[in-house]
């Protein structure tokens, strides 16, 4: 399989697994924004290699809790659909463009006064419950998590349902990647 289909159908698979209910099927969410924006070459590196265009992803710009002092704040707050611009129930909602980068850096989950990234939920979905491989929490992020006791959306990790918003996001952001390629293939 040549990488610009594997592309387009790791970018189907996300758009399916983002309105799934079953725990694996968003669970396995993970392992398909790995492999797009965090494996070593990134698939959509390799696909944007020779196109060169600009990736761009819409977020939602903000929480309640991120001007506060972290002390000051819940032991547990989630964004959840609040991080897809498409879903957040705020009125006059803050929206940011970013970059991967700045998306992988984005704060998703706040716990015990600690900020958890796309990056650090995705590595964790992956690595430790099992999308990729089931493993032992790594570092001291991954075992707060792990250790957590909350559940979403009937979901034995808090964070799970958290990634349906960011596969949404993800999968908008690369819509025009995916016509780029979609165009070069009709004209061939």
């Amino acid at each position: 399989m040549d990488v610009d289909t594997l592309f387009l159908e790791t970018l189907a698979d996300l758009r399916r697994r983002s309105n799934a209910r079953p725990e694996y099927e968003v669970q396995q969410l993970a392992a398909l924004l790995r492999k797009l924006l965090l494996d070593g070459q990134p698939l959509i590196d390799a696909v944007n290699r020779s196109r060169r265009l600009p990736i761009r992803f819409r977020v939602h710009d903000g929480s309640p809790y991120q001007d506060l002092v972290l002390s000051d704040g819940p032991t547990f707050y989630s964004l959840q659909d609040a991080f897809d611009p498409e879903t957040v129930l705020v009125a006059n909602a803050r929206i940011a463009n970013v970059n991967r980068d700045g998306l992988l850096a984005r704060g998703l989950v706040l716990l015990d006064g600690v900020w958890f990234s796309v990056a650090d939920i995705v590595k964790y979905v992956a690595h430790v419950e099992g999308a990729v491989h089931r493993g032992e929490p790594s570092d001291d992020k991954q075992r707060a998590l792990a250790a957590s006791d909350i559940r979403i959306g009937g979901y034995d990790s808090p964070v799970v349902r958290s990634l349906l918003a960011v596969a949404r996001v993800v999968a908008r952001g690369l819509e025009p990647l995916e016509a780029s390629i979609r165009a070069e293939r009709r004209m061939r």
